[in-house]
């Protein structure tokens, strides 16, 4: 095996045991959200669409890149790694962020 190879085979595994796990909160959270019958009046507006459309311009910059180098042939299947890492993480951001009162 090659280190490259086991380089993605070890954050593979560490995104898909977070996912997983945030996965499992989100579930929890969701069924418990349901138990309260509470209605939500307000919605606070998103800060993420800088942040979205960065993504989009980095994914298609790579996407791009691919046909300058062949190193960035890695790169797609690092950023869908991280995008499931990042994922996982957000079930525990929401999670400390209903906690702090902040969401």
């Amino acid at each position: 095996m090659s280190g490259l190879l086991i380089f993605f085979l070890i954050i593979g595994a560490a995104a898909t045991a977070l996912y997983a796990a945030g996965y499992v909160t989100g579930i929890r959270q969701s069924f418990a959200d349901v138990e309260e019958d509470k209605e939500i009046a307000e919605y606070k507006d998103s800060a993420y669409t800088v942040t979205i459309a960065l993504a989009v311009i980095a994914s298609a910059v790579i996407i791009g890149l691919v046909g300058v180098n062949p190193i960035f042939v890695y790169a797609g299947p690092l950023l869908a790694v991280i995008t499931t890492f990042m994922v996982g993480f957000a079930f525990f951001f929401e999670r400390m962020m209903r906690a702090s009162g902040n969401y």
